[in-house]
């Protein structure tokens, strides 16, 4: 079972011994790559595109290695060839390769411990953040690149650059979860409230606020309990989350309280029904450009012009781009993430999975299992952290020994 040890290299600095292994080098990688593509002083150079396209290739086959070499049951590896053959199908479609390498991630990830695979996250993007911000000081790239007077520190949009920071601050909140103290979250905050003051982003404020909101609560009410209905609740956020923004999307012309509900969101269940009236939804998606943010289109609901037309919604941006069937494949396994948080006893965690899962309903981000980095819990160990499993208390509704038998074959 312990296939972290096998796939381990071990190193030595000085007299310090390290290990690392495979699997984290290569999200590691992953990771860092598909950060600098995103920087600003990327945006001219093409061959740093394709030099980023061939590499993540070599990574995909070590990932499909990793796989091959691990034990799951028959259920299991059904399971994921079925999703791996949908998939790959919807690729030759679309051209788009996130939710390949979403499962290849998620499923390669067996026995990894959990808190490595938050640590090789938090350095990639801390390296990333680092060579952003040294850009501009550097003067590769100005910092003019502003939205409502937001900075984007080397990104091509002060969004990624608060996404980035976002991601790394809920990295080190999830690293750090079993240890709060009352200093981690006044930092947490302090950091969220300069994230807005250079960046004007908000919706990751929006973010970061509730997931610190979330773990005051974890950890001032350590006998707090759920009962079954609510777990099952939780478990099935994101199944809900999609559900929730088709129907809107349908409803948005005909019903006074979506209307309303639209205009809390700026505009964003306007912009869903606009990607699905105008391009539709296909099996295995389309290709299709979401996220631009080019053009304006006519509101004909509430009779006014829409000045950008994007889509900030992870949901609608995989049933138009991605497709119906792949989508399926990828709210299926968000849900088995979701059960394996219950089935492992982690209440910060859990919340902060169905965190992202909402949080998907506002951003296009969340495909990504490098921002909705919760995904990769669902093979992740945990043994390191089994001591803590008995504190936050969870209805005995799932058994654990019939979970890991599904996965690795144990029975």
């Amino acid at each position: 079972m312990d296939n972290e040890n096998v796939d381990r290299i071990h190193l030595n600095f000085h007299g310090t011994a390290a290990s690392i292994s495979l699997y984290e080098m290569a999200l590691a990688l992953l990771v860092f790559l598909d950060g600098i593509s995103r920087l600003k002083v990327w945006d001219s150079e093409s061959w740093a595109s394709t030099f980023v396209d061939v590499v993540q290739l070599g990574i995909y086959v070590l990932l499909f290695v990793l796989l091959i070499k691990n034990h799951y049951s028959f259920e299991m590896l059904l399971a994921i060839g079925i999703s791996l053959i949908l998939l790959i199908a919807g690729f030759f479609v679309t051209r788009e390769a996130v939710f390949i390498r979403d499962l290849l991630l998620l499923v390669a990830a067996k026995d990894i411990s959990f808190n490595r695979i938050l640590k090789s996250l938090r350095y990639s993007l801390s390296l990333v953040m680092l060579i952003a911000v040294s850009s501009v000081l550097f003067g590769f790239v100005d910092m003019a690149v502003q939205r409502r007077g937001g900075l984007a520190l080397g990104f091509s949009h002060p969004n990624q650059a608060a996404l980035v920071l976002t991601i790394i601050l809920l990295l080190w909140l999830a690293e750090k979860h079993k240890t709060f103290k009352s200093s981690d979250f006044v930092f947490a905050l302090i950091a969220t409230t300069i994230i807005y003051i250079v960046t004007k982003s908000r919706t990751p404020l929006a973010l970061a606020v509730l997931v610190v909101v979330v773990g005051i609560i974890y950890k001032n009410y350590p006998s707090l309990k759920i009962g079954k209905r609510l777990l099952k609740v939780l478990i099935a956020m994101p199944i809900l989350c999609l559900a929730f923004t088709v129907v809107t999307a349908y409803l948005l012309p005909m019903n006074s309280i979506v209307n309303r509900l639209d205009l809390l969101l700026s505009n964003r269940i306007f912009l869903n029904w606009y990607a699905i009236n105008h391009h539709g939804m296909r099996l295995f998606g389309q290709i299709v450009n979401l996220t631009e943010g080019s053009g304006t289109a006519f509101n004909e609901i509430r009779g006014i012009w829409n000045s950008l037309i994007t889509v900030d919604n992870s949901y609608t941006l995989a049933l138009v781009s991605l497709g119906i069937i792949p989508t399926f494949v990828f709210v299926g396994w968000s849900c088995f993430s979701q059960k394996q948080i219950v089935v492992k006893g982690d209440l910060f965690l859990l919340i902060l999975g169905t965190v992202f899962c909402i949080y998907g309903i506002t951003e296009a981000q969340m495909i990504d299992v490098f921002n909705n980095f919760m995904l990769l819990f669902a093979m992740a160990s945990v043994s390191e952290d089994s001591s803590h499993l008995s504190s936050y208390s969870f209805d005995p509704s799932i058994e654990l020994a019939s979970e890991r038998s599904l996965i690795d074959g144990s029975r």
